[in-house]
């Protein structure tokens, strides 16, 4: 491995430093990639998430996470699911910890969010 191919692995604004728990933004779309993550409890999944703050739509930025639960949810992934309002937030997991999940609030529709009801 070259100097900079763990970059690809390693690098990246994470998911929990971009966006605070609970707090809504707009998800366009998922990449998970095939080369595990070593980490200090076992090998991970790095997922890229594309995404943008709820108020600035067209800032696109990419996002990145290695909880299992969001790969999971990530790898079944299809066109349809996207745009969305989603959020990340914990739950209780298995082997007594919490789990950083997705959630879906509701499919995006950008003209419908400009122009509220």
């Amino acid at each position: 491995m070259g100097m900079f191919e763990k970059d690809v692995l390693y690098g990246g604004e994470r998911l929990d430093a971009t966006f605070e728990q609970d707090e809504p933004f707009i998800l366009y779309g998922v990449t998970v990639l095939d080369t595990p993550v070593p980490t200090s409890v076992g090998d991970a999944t790095k997922t890229i998430l594309q995404c943008a703050k709820r108020d600035a739509p067209d800032d696109r930025l990419e996002v990145v996470t290695l909880a299992s639960a969001i790969a999971e949810k990530a790898a079944d992934a299809e066109p349809g699911d996207f745009p969305a309002l989603v959020r990340w937030t914990k739950v209780e997991g298995r082997y007594d910890s919490d789990a950083t999940v997705l959630q879906l609030i509701a499919p995006y529709d950008a003209l419908k969010e400009a122009n509220p009801l």
